[in-house]
């Protein structure tokens, strides 16, 4: 092969190699760049999947509607395993088998006989049954159980899920994903289908968009499959303990070498590009990672966003282009040293749009899309998978 062609080829490879990974093109002296490590490769399969379902009073509606959409979500989690079982968590938190289909639940509205749903035993119970090449996946309302003689009782919840579920993450991920589905009160009182609030006071409420959620529990691998499978559509997507270090994305400065030399009177560029894993939360807010949790540091000093710098995103196949411009050191007076760009392990505004934490009022329509301490249960799983370590982190040295 010809000498020049060879090296050609060389340099386009290099190249396609560094798109892949992430990692920016050509830089100049005032262009920093940053790579992200890669997170395991999702599993190329999985042996078997426990669903469970929260069979308490306040599910049944899903299933009373008729219509069939809750079954026809489920059912695709039930085909991703080799091996599919279902459960019901019924009366006093007892965990049957079912030996149906999803289907068949709204022809057995009777099995529906819980209440009071402890997600901080639920939940645990689920990393225990999980393993590599084993998940474990609860379909739930989301809606917290507390002490309703507390004040503080969503605060209380959180703090004892985060602390009972804290000592069983190790080697485990989670994912949690909304859908949404008919919802009919087909009697409101005893035995029949409707909505139940904070006070467990039974109240008529249809609709044909009440969420609901998956919240699956797994080695880091299976739940990276998750978010690859595309047949499962979720609406949100929120994940947590991908990283043994509690980071979900940690970048390095790719080049120009750290501590380089800088026009000091001209800006400064920061690139990277944040990998699809962290995109998920890019399509519904669609400032994350520019203002509402992102942050810019030198050294200990935190720069004023918008006057000292600027950030621009860019979702690609790749994941997101992210941008970050310093303006000239020399006319702002930051001084040198070390930029760290690190956004905050926050609950999402599209999330936190799904939560009330009052649905105490006979207005019932008025949560017909929220969900009772939703907020609580996600800060509760974020606590014991990732307590307060950033969600991505990435440095940049220059002089």
């Amino acid at each position: 092969m010809n000498k020049k062609v060879l090296i050609g080829t060389c340099v386009i490879i290099l190249t396609i190699i560094a798109i892949v990974n992430g990692c920016p093109g050509p830089t100049t002296a005032n262009t920093l760049d940053a790579c992200f490590g890669n997170l395991p490769q999702p599993s190329k399969s999985i042996s078997s999947v426990e669903i469970y379902f929260d069979a308490s009073t306040s599910m049944k509606g899903y299933f009373a509607s008729g219509d069939g959409q809750i079954s026809n979500i489920v059912s695709r989690f039930e085909k991703i395993g080799n091996n599919s079982k279902i459960f019901l968590v019924r009366k006093n938190d007892n965990v049957d088998t079912y030996s149906g289909y999803s289907t068949d639940l709204q022809n057995n509205l009777n099995l529906f006989d819980g209440g009071s749903t402890h997600f901080e035993k639920l939940i645990p119970m689920m990393c225990d049954k999980s393993s590599k090449g084993k998940l474990a996946m609860l379909v739930t309302d989301g809606i917290v159980y507390i002490n309703k003689n507390a004040s503080t009782a969503l605060e209380q919840f959180q703090n004892l899920l985060a602390k009972a579920l804290k000592g069983k993450t190790a080697d485990k991920a989670v994912a949690v994903l909304k859908y949404s589905a008919k919802f009919a009160s087909k009697q409101v009182g005893k035995g029949g289908a409707c909505y139940y609030d904070m006070f467990d006071t039974p109240k008529k409420l249809d609709t044909n968009n009440r969420p609901f959620y998956i919240i699956a529990v797994g080695a880091p691998e299976d739940i990276l499959a998750l978010q690859d499978n595309t047949d499962l559509k979720p609406e949100l997507q929120l994940y947590y303990g991908f990283d043994e270090n509690s980071i979900l994305q940690k970048g390095e400065q790719e080049s120009p070498q750290k501590g380089t030399g800088t026009d000091l009177a001209k800006d400064i560029v920061l690139r990277m590009t944040l990998p699809k894993t962290v995109s998920y939360m890019y399509n519904a807010d669609n400032d994350y990672f520019n203002h509402s949790a992102a942050k810019l540091t030198l050294g200990e000093k935190q720069l004023k966003d918008t006057t000292q710098y600027t950030t621009n995103s860019i979702k690609t196949e790749s994941g997101i282009n992210l941008t970050i411009t310093i303006k000239s050191p020399a006319s702002t007076g930051i001084g040198t040293g070390t930029l760290t760009y690190s956004v905050e392990n926050i609950i999402p505004a599209s999330w936190l749009a799904l939560s009330v934490n009052d649905d105490s009022s006979p207005n019932v329509l008025m949560y017909r899309d929220k969900t009772f301490g939703l907020e609580y249960l996600l800060k509760g799983i974020r606590d014991a998978f990732d307590g307060n370590k950033p969600l991505v982190k990435t440095t940049f040295e220059y002089k």
